[in-house]
């Protein structure tokens, strides 16, 4: 029970870290911060993780209502999932909207405008305070 315990916070906190990477000082060593104001530090694992506003069930939901099949992707027959990245930032806004995993270039694109139209998010919360999380999203596309 512990050992299966243990392996499903392993998963977590390895899906949380994916695609972190470890920062280089000026000198080339690898692992050391660099002394540079203008990098963002993103916590990887977190005490409150940001979400949408109502929880995950409501963003599907707005996902949902908001999402338009492309016409040209319907003539097509194209579905699948189209996984979104993004980080939200303190004050909840919604940065650095990409795709991470694609589908076609017409379903990432509505992919990404869903997301991005996203209402503000409550942040993640680490020592009472609000920080940066990144974040993913999967977007899925099925022809009826």
């Amino acid at each position: 029970m512990i050992k299966v315990l243990l392996t499903g916070i392993m998963v977590v906190m390895l899906a949380i870290a994916k695609g972190q990477s470890m920062n280089t000082d000026t000198s080339g060593k690898t692992g050391q911060p660099r002394n540079d104001t203008n990098i963002h530090h993103v916590i990887t694992l977190i005490e409150q993780e940001a979400s949408f506003p109502g929880g995950n069930n409501r963003l599907f939901s707005f996902i949902r209502r908001n999402l338009r099949s492309p016409e040209e992707a319907r003539k097509k027959g194209l579905e699948g999932v189209v996984t979104i990245s993004f980080f939200v930032e303190k004050d909840g806004r919604l940065e650095d909207v990409k795709v991470e995993k694609s589908v076609s270039p017409e379903l990432d694109a509505e992919a990404v405008r869903v997301i991005k139209s996203s209402p503000v998010w409550f942040p993640a919360i680490q020592n009472s305070k609000a920080v940066r999380q990144s974040f993913k999203v999967p977007v899925t596309f099925k022809i009826n």
